[in-house]
C-alpha cells in the first residue's frame, strides 16, 4: 500500500480542500487518480486510514528491530511507511527532549493477541477492571491513555511570582492523585504524548497544556512531588504552564499561595513525538519557565 498523504505532501490530518489543492497540483495522474478515489471518499478514507496506522506502526517496529533492509520491505510499497530519524530541540533552562514512539518485538504482538483471543473472557474481565480503574482515577470527564515519553528537562525560575490568599475560610482539602484532571480534546486522533517528571519534596504542580497559537486549553492535570505521569494528546504545537504550591485548596483557590509560570518555547507534536518535561531544576536544564500572572493561568 502506498503513503498516499506523504505522496502528495500532506498530513494525514489534512482536510478535503487541502488534499483537493495537493491533488490539482500533482504531476502523476496516477497518483492523483488515487488520492481522489480513496481520499475523497469519506468511508474509503476511513478504512485507508486504519491500514496507514498499522502500517506506520509497523515500520516503526521494523526499524527498532533492525529489518528495514529486507528486499520484500524495499522492493514495495511499504518502504513508504519506514520512520523518519527522531528530532530533538534545545533550548537553555529546564532539560527536555524530544522523540519518536518506538515499538515493541512484531511476534510478541501477535503472541499476545493470540493469548487474548484463545482466552477471550480473562480478556474482557481485565479490560472491564481497566475502564473502573480510570473512571475512578480521572473522575467523571473522559480522559485519555497516558504514556511514558522521552526525557525533557524544565527549570524553575529563580524570583517566581507568588500569590497568596489571605481568605480565612480556606480549607484545606486532600491533595488530589497524580494525573487527575481534565481533557478537552474530545475524538480526535492522538498522535503523541508528553511525559512529566516532578523534583521528590512537598511541592505539587497542576499543569496545563494549550493550542500555543489560540491558548484554547487542551489538558488540565494534578501532579504530586516526586510522582511522573504521561498523557497523549492529538498533534498540534503546544504550550505548557505551571501553577505550584504545598497546599491545596480546590480549582478555584488552588495552592494558596501559588506560583505560577510557563515554559518559554512551544512544544510540536506530530508522527508519534513525545516530550519529556522534568520540572526539575538542572545545571545544564534546556528548557527555562517565565513568571506568569495568576490571570495569565
Amino acid at each position: 500500500m502506498k503513503d498516499l498523504y506523504k505522496a502528495l505532501g500532506v498530513s494525514p490530518n489534512a482536510s478535503r480542500d487541502e488534499i483537493l489543492a495537493s491533488i490539482s497540483k500533482c504531476g502523476s495522474a496516477t497518483l492523483a487518480k488515487d488520492a481522489e478515489t480513496v481520499l475523497l471518499d469519506d468511508q474509503k478514507r476511513r478504512i485507508y486510514n486504519r491500514n496507514f496506522k498499522v502500517l506506520r506502526d509497523v515500520g516503526r517496529i521494523r526499524q527498532d528491530l533492525g529489518l528495514l533492509d529486507g528486499p520484500a520491505w524495499k522492493l514495495s510499497h511499504s518502504s513508504d511507511f519506514n520512520p523518519s530519524n527522531t528530532r530533538s530541540k534545545r533550548a537553555s533552562g529546564y532539560k527536555r527532549s524530544r522523540h519518536k514512539a518506538s515499538g515493541s518485538n512484531i511476534g510478541w504482538v501477535f503472541i499476545v493477541l493470540g493469548l487474548a483471543i484463545r482466552f477471550w473472557p480473562i480478556t474482557i474481565f481485565l479490560v472491564i477492571g481497566a475502564c473502573n480503574w480510570f473512571e475512578d482515577n480521572f473522575g467523571d470527564k473522559p480522559k485519555r491513555k497516558s504514556s511514558s515519553s522521552t526525557p525533557s528537562s524544565y527549570s524553575s525560575p529563580s524570583k517566581p511570582k507568588v500569590y497568596s490568599r489571605s481568605d480565612a475560610n480556606l480549607y484545606e482539602l486532600k491533595l488530589p492523585i497524580t494525573g487527575g484532571g481534565y481533557v478537552y480534546f474530545g475524538d480526535e486522533d492522538l498522535d503523541g504524548g508528553f511525559s512529566f517528571k516532578t523534583k521528590p519534596g512537598n511541592y505539587h504542580y497542576l499543569i496545563k497544556l494549550e493550542d500555543y497559537y489560540t491558548n484554547e486549553k487542551k489538558a488540565k492535570f494534578f501532579i504530586r512531588g516526586g510522582d511522573k505521569f504521561g498523557i497523549e494528546v492529538p498533534a498540534g504545537t503546544y504550550r505548557v504552564k505551571t501553577a505550584s504550591g504545598k497546599k491545596w485548596y480546590g480549582m478555584k483557590h488552588l495552592f494558596g499561595s501559588t506560583s505560577y509560570s510557563k515554559a518559554n518555547d512551544s512544544f510540536p507534536i506530530s508522527n508519534g513525538d513525545r516530550w519529556t518535561v522534568e520540572l526539575i531544576p538542572q545545571r545544564n536544564g534546556n528548557l527555562k519557565d517565565i513568571p506568569i500572572d495568576a490571570d495569565e493561568f
